[in-house]
């Protein structure tokens, strides 16, 4: 009976290898695409007619920035990410994200599945003397 030396494992496990990079597909080897970043839009207006997309985030702070912004000059605010349709025709979002803001940051104080839920804690966070936004997530495209 043959006994197996440290170079014949190591030799063993190089082929193992080798086969192994071998039998990846293709794609495996192109870097993989990075998914489309979720895009924060903000809309503003004075009346439900009058509602427009006003600017687009890369990320949830610096939207909250800019609807804090604009509700000194109008009277509804509603940041979203999804689909655009579903925020104007049927504004019933799958999850809300709510943010405060204590000074000079934003944090996530929780994310709920209803409006309801949502409005509650932002009048509680604004009662502590804190900003509060809340971002409806509708279904992505």
């Amino acid at each position: 009976m043959k006994r197996f030396t440290k170079h014949d494992l190591a030799a063993a496990l190089l082929v193992v290898a080798a086969l192994a990079v071998a039998a990846l597909p293709a794609s495996a080897e192109e870097p993989a695409k990075k998914p489309a970043k979720e895009q924060f839009a903000v809309y503003a207006g004075n009346c439900s007619r009058s509602i427009k997309l006003v600017s687009t985030h890369d990320d949830a702070g610096s939207a909250c920035w800019a609807a804090a912004t604009l509700r000194q000059d109008h009277k509804i605010v509603r940041v979203t990410t999804g689909k655009v349709e579903e925020f104007l025709l049927a504004p019933n979002p799958k999850t809300c994200s709510v943010y405060g803001n204590p000074c000079k940051f934003w944090y996530l104080a929780a994310t709920t599945r209803g409006t309801w839920e949502a409005d509650v804690l932002a009048e509680a966070i604004r009662k502590k003397g804190e900003s509060a936004e809340i971002i409806y997530h509708f279904p992505q495209p």
